[in-house]
């Protein structure tokens, strides 16, 4: 097997075995990835770098997370090894230029955070951010003041659903959006052509998207209007979603069959989280979580 004597965790024992083939081929580069990527530190072939909370070295690469999140780029590429090449030492440029750690610090006091719902039966984060402004398509749309401001919002919130996954279990979540916590207009800001995304904005989303492999399996839509369908969204980009989003249903009996069906492991504090994440009373997730917690 290709991958004998891989450290292993969950997740990488459901590499196949050309996953494992193009992956040792990545890793093997990666001093030759740390080199191009900060061509003016000497020490950069042997400095270990932490993205999402997971320690890289790339002279001692043999953890199995280390693995996940190389897996990651390589997926994203299908499985080209030159393209995974690019795309993590632009990736590593980036983080540095950007200045992770201070975008986490500084970013505006309103940004929601994820709210951790619960757990699928594959151990996927189930995951809901109150964030009453999406889509964001101005900046004042975003509530920030500036594009600055605007790329720490959206670097912050993309990070902090990365630091949820142990990269063990899971690297992949399930985002919840409940078209009602929104404010009205929501498909009335898309079906109006004057209504359009700052071109610096969309930039910013690219870098984003490209920055980020995919990190959720799926979306689900749930209180959405009678005539809403995933099509209804084809201005929307969902770059960083495995799976086709889904609309779940407008009723409680339907999305409580839905969530029963993946749901494993509710959080303790969920109905705290709930009041927080829940605008409407008569919101369906509020109804469901009851339910589920009962």
């Amino acid at each position: 097997m290709s991958s004998e004597k891989e450290p292993q965790n969950t997740l990488t024992r459901r590499f196949t075995d050309a996953e494992w083939r193009v992956l040792k081929e990545l890793r093997v580069s990666l001093p030759n990835i740390f080199a191009e990527a900060f061509p003016l530190k000497e020490d950069a072939t042997k400095t270990p770098v932490t993205i999402w909370g997971v320690e890289i070295d790339p002279l001692n690469p043999f953890d199995a997370r280390v693995s996940v999140i190389l897996m990651q780029f390589l997926r994203d590429e299908n499985l080209s090894v030159p393209s995974a090449w690019d795309r993590l030492r632009d990736m590593l440029r980036w983080r540095d230029r950007v200045n992770i750690e201070k975008a986490m610090i500084e970013f505006p006091p309103d940004n929601p955070l994820p709210d951790l719902l619960g757990f699928d039966k594959e151990k996927r984060p189930i995951i809901s951010i109150p964030d009453k402004r999406w889509p964001e398509r101005t900046l004042a749309a975003a509530g920030v003041n500036d594009i600055d401001e605007y790329r720490r919002k959206r670097i912050s919130k993309e990070e902090r659903i990365k630091l949820l996954f142990d990269y063990e279990n899971n690297d992949q979540c399930i985002q919840i959006i409940d078209l009602k916590t929104l404010p009205g207009g929501i498909f009335g800001h898309m079906k109006l052509p004057k209504y359009q995304t700052d071109s610096t904005m969309k930039e910013i989303d690219n870098e984003i998207q490209r920055h980020y492999p995919k990190s959720r399996h799926t979306i689900w839509f749930i209180n959405a209007p009678g005539w809403f369908t995933i099509e209804a969204l084809k201005n929307v980009q969902f770059k960083t979603v495995v799976n086709r989003p889904m609309r779940v249903g407008r009723n409680s009996r339907d999305v409580q069959m839905a969530l029963k069906s993946i749901i494993e492991d509710p959080e303790p504090d969920m109905a705290s989280k709930i009041e927080k994440l829940i605008i409407r009373e008569k919101s369906i997730l509020k109804k469901i979580y009851r339910w589920l917690l009962d």
